[in-house]
């Protein structure tokens, strides 16, 4: 059980960024009315793919890298490039996320992501362990506010289903899990059953979180940061939700430098630091714009990684469920 609880803390620590935790995320891909289709349709696929990013992983035994060899065979370099590049999107997006954040609490411009960068660069540089205990330290707490915020703030459930919000979906769970990918296949060591049961178990957590933030997004005023204005109507609810934001942001941030890491191996804290240095210059971009304009370029990129990981596990030769 602690395998599972741990691997699905990981998980969902991942997915839940500045980009989910403040709707604007789930905006950029769904508009600011999406109908009830996005979290059933979104949960399903979440069950599905991290199932076999977990079973891929079981069955290689290999580090990210080994992996992507044994799935990709000679184009394993352009999967590994793609989920650098992915990485350093994914944490320049988190740190420009936490410099509006923090500059909308405290009034003063300062690099706060490049701050929260460099502490999480210390947490990983105690391995594995220090990405676990962050992760399951901050996860329940996210999830507890993130809930409390959405119920204070209401929902509307009115809005229609429509046909398009399920390739929409695939592309938002592909963008989400081409970074989960990086920290998932490095979870060896679980079971059939235990793979089963973190791939259930996240999808729930995310889809009942998703479906909360599509019913408030609607009564949301526009802005860059939907959840966060509909938290300021009450200083307490916004002390908690501002909080939560900059805990989801750090836990994102660690599994992309996780990943980047993982790349580097011995050279990881050299490597951590330029992918630092390369998303604090990216980051002068702005949070919506990097989100609107990046992130669903990574759900294309994560949707032709995820098919290759499936057809990996599930080819005629191999028998794993």
């Amino acid at each position: 059980m602690k395998k599972t609880l741990s691997a699905v803390a990981i998980c969902v620590g991942t997915m839940i960024g500045a980009g989910y935790a403040s709707g604007q995320e789930v905006a950029a891909y769904f508009g600011t009315a999406p109908s009830f289709l996005v979290p059933v349709s979104c949960g399903i696929m979440m069950f599905i793919l991290i199932a076999v990013l977990l079973g891929v992983a079981a069955r290689t035994r290999g580090s990210t890298k080994e992996v992507n060899r044994a799935v990709f065979g000679r184009a394993s370099v352009v999967a590994d490039g793609a989920m650098t590049v992915n990485a350093v999107i994914v944490l320049s997006a988190m740190m420009a996320g936490a410099d509006t954040a923090m500059k909308n609490i405290t009034g003063a411009e300062l690099p706060y992501g490049v701050a929260l960068c460099l502490i999480g660069i210390y947490v990983l540089r105690r391995g594995e362990k220090g990405l676990a205990a962050a992760n399951t330290a901050m996860v329940p707490c996210i999830v507890a506010t993130l809930v409390a915020v959405c119920l204070y703030a209401g929902q509307d459930l009115t809005s229609a289903p429509s046909v398009k919000e399920v390739p929409l979906s695939a592309a938002y769970v592909s963008m989400n899990l081409l970074l989960g990918a990086g920290v998932l296949v490095e979870r060896r060591g679980l079971s059939r059953r235990q793979i089963l049961a973190a791939g259930a178990i996240s999808a729930v957590i995310i889809a009942a979180l998703l479906a909360l933030i599509c019913g408030a997004l609607p009564l949301a005023p526009a802005s860059e940061m939907p959840l966060m204005s509909l938290a300021e109507t009450s200083r307490p609810v916004y002390a908690l939700y501002s909080a939560c934001l900059i805990c989801s942001v750090f836990t994102t941030m660690i599994g992309a430098l996780s990943t980047v890491q993982a790349r580097a191996k011995a050279r990881g804290s050299e490597a951590m630091l330029a992918a630092a240095l390369a998303g604090g210059l990216l980051s002068a971009i702005g949070f919506e714009k990097l989100v609107g304009a990046l992130y669903p370029v990574i759900g294309g990129i994560g949707t032709a990684y995820l098919v290759g990981c499936a057809a990996f596990l599930l080819a005629p030769h191999i028998k794993f469920f």
